[in-house]
């Protein structure tokens, strides 16, 4: 009787994935500048780009994100208003708008929850902008932020 191996579908994909980036890489490495436009094009269109960048950000952060629908004000220099934050954590939050941001700018969010006695205000950065809203990292963690994030 031979015990004969049998990868798990989990290997199978990241074998496979290894496969395809030895290949991606042989193109970029020795491709014309033809093949590397049409190669990104593939790319693009697939949405590939698209994942790798979000897969990216979520390896990027520190702190678990929550998802959540908190009603948030939004100052800057020169504008406030009302929005919705969407997922939050101790280091940042995603804020949904349709609002004109740049990476880099300065922000303030307001905010409350039902289990703290007064509104959280806290200083901010946006990161990134997408269509449905921005990546905002936050100055410094507060102790009220982390209680009120374990509390959704």
């Amino acid at each position: 009787m031979t015990d004969s191996f049998q990868e798990s579908p989990v290997s199978s994909f990241k074998s496979e994935l290894e496969k395809l980036a030895q290949g991606i890489s042989m193109i970029i490495e020795n491709g014309s500048e033809e093949e590397h436009r049409r190669l990104f094009t593939l790319l693009q269109s697939r949405r590939v780009l698209g994942f790798l960048e979000t897969w990216e950000k979520r390896e990027r952060r520190r702190d678990p994100r929550h998802s959540c629908a908190i009603p948030v004000t939004c100052a800057t220099d020169d504008r406030i208003f009302e929005d919705l934050i969407r997922d939050i954590s101790a280091g940042g939050a995603f804020i949904e708008t349709s609002e004109a941001f740049l990476p880099g700018e300065d922000i303030t969010l307001t905010f409350s929850s039902p289990d703290l006695e007064h509104p959280i205000k806290i200083k901010g950065k946006v990161m990134w902008r997408a269509s449905q809203g921005i990546g905002v990292k936050f100055e410094t963690a507060r102790k009220e932020l982390q209680a009120m994030i374990l509390s959704l």
